[in-house]
């Protein structure tokens, strides 16, 4: 999906009418006004008809699999646009697939993924976040927190952490050794529940892939 906001020139419009369409959310929460290419509407209309025919009204469902107390609340922390991609991702998520999603910049992934944490959370399942680096750690902090989630400790694998979140506190670290000394007490009581960590874990970050590894290992032996 790609968001409408900003002016365009005219030529531009005619080229946007002749390739996207609006999207038209199944959710009925506020709609961001969305467009999709003319040539995905009918598969994700299709996807859309495939999820109620299975699992019924989307809103309910993607409520009661984040823990939300009503509709309203739900509609009030996410848009339509995410309530549908949430809804189609969970659906996949528990039939064991994988689910990819594509929006462009302006539709909030970020949400959309930190309620997709939370509903692996809620199931008891681990969650591990994975980025380009540690300044993104902050701004999925504060996705977490838009979507309603306050009690979300992570573990960061990265050692001199000193970030500031937005609500005042600060997710720190320690030092180097003692961080791997941290990193060796987890992967010995395969305790860890939800991290946070950089993508390229290799080479000189051998603990930290060590230990994602291990978790994903737990995991698909988990029955």
């Amino acid at each position: 999906m790609v968001d409408q906001s900003g002016s365009l020139t005219e030529i531009e419009e005619r080229i946007q009418e002749a390739t996207q369409v609006a999207y038209q959310p199944r959710s009925q929460g506020r709609s961001m006004e969305t467009l999709i290419p003319r040539n995905m509407e009918a598969a994700a209309q299709f996807a859309l008809d495939r999820f109620e025919q299975q699992h019924g009204f989307i809103d309910e469902y993607v409520r009661a699999h984040l823990g939300y107390g009503s509709i309203e609340e739900l509609h009030g922390r996410l848009y339509a646009e995410q309530v549908d991609t949430i809804g189609l991702a969970i659906s996949n998520l528990e039939r064991g697939d994988g689910f990819v999603i594509g929006d462009q910049t302006g539709i909030g992934k970020g949400c959309q993924c930190a309620s997709l944490m939370q509903y692996a959370k809620r199931q008891g399942k681990p969650v591990i976040f994975l980025t380009k680096g540690p300044d993104l750690y902050k701004d999925m902090m504060r996705d977490l927190a838009t979507i309603g989630v306050s009690e979300f400790n992570p573990f960061a694998t990265n050692s001199n952490l000193n970030i500031t979140l937005e609500n005042g506190s600060a997710l720190r670290t320690g030092q180097k050794a003692e961080q791997d000394q941290e990193m060796k007490r987890l992967m010995g009581l395969g305790s860890l529940d939800r991290a946070i960590t950089k993508s390229g874990v290799r080479g000189r970050h051998k603990k930290r892939r060590i230990l994602l590894e291990e978790k994903k290992t737990r995991q698909r032996n988990t029955p």
